[in-house]
């Protein structure tokens, strides 16, 4: 008596799906983890923030309490390095005389701004907050912020790895003290475009490193007291 192939798949096919399932069962838990699963890489984001300055209709200066509000405001956001400040006075195209106004707002307020050692420059487009604002020049500061990766991380077992595949925790200090001591977090974004510089200046200081004529030393500089001055700003 001749048997239909079918069955011999029909009693096949469970003695497979059995011999898979215990040939799972036996795989490691962390053979099946990949490094993929925990990137250690700091996030960068661009985040704005924006506070008025109310002029009274027509006049070109702010109060004194105005720019004590915005020396204020700017001290609690803690506006320092690598922060962008921009300022706005409304919309393009308005008249003549309105953007003669606009503009000299602008400057009152650059100035005022000047005098705190910000430097300031002009939107490029107008924003949000001073197209629904009439007789307001808005300030924005735009400033890059970093979120380290989630550390500790143990998401890999720790036993039976054949595999020899990367610890998830490998990498953790390496990424969060990048992302914690960089003191302008846009330079993880992009690089920052170099200056001229002094060729002839910078070779001297070699000759004079190199002749002894200056110290070698970091300890020397430091034992007379040094004072250094940070300058607000740091737009591009």
């Amino acid at each position: 008596m001749r048997r239909d192939p079918r069955d011999f798949m029909l009693i096949a096919m469970p003695l497979l799906f059995a011999a898979m399932m215990v040939v799972s069962g036996c795989t490691p838990e962390a053979a099946r983890w990949s490094p993929a699963e925990a990137p250690k890489e700091n996030k960068v984001d661009f985040i704005t923030m924006s506070h008025p300055v109310h002029f009274a209709p027509g006049a070109t200066t702010p109060t004194s309490v105005e720019i004590k509000a915005l020396a204020e405001y700017l001290d609690g956001i803690a506006y320092g390095y690598g922060d962008q400040l921009t300022l706005d006075a409304g919309p393009r195209g308005a008249s003549a005389a309105a953007g003669a106004l606009a503009a000299k707002r602008v400057d009152a307020v650059s100035n005022a701004l000047r005098k705190l050692h910000i430097r300031t420059q002009k939107a490029r487009r107008p924003t949000v907050d001073s197209a629904l604002n009439s007789d307001t020049v808005i300030v924005t500061v735009g400033r890059y912020i970093v979120t380290g990766p989630q550390c500790p991380d143990r998401s890999k077992p720790e036993a039976d790895d054949f595999t020899n595949t990367t610890p998830s925790n490998h990498g953790c200090a390496t990424a969060t003290n990048l992302g914690l001591m960089v003191a302008n977090p846009g330079d993880l974004a992009h690089g920052v475009q170099p200056g001229p510089a002094d060729g002839e200046f910078a070779v001297r200081g070699v000759q004079l490193y190199r002749s002894g004529e200056m110290s070698k030393g970091v300890a020397s500089g430091l034992s007379g007291g040094s004072s250094s001055t940070a300058t607000s700003g740091g737009g591009k």
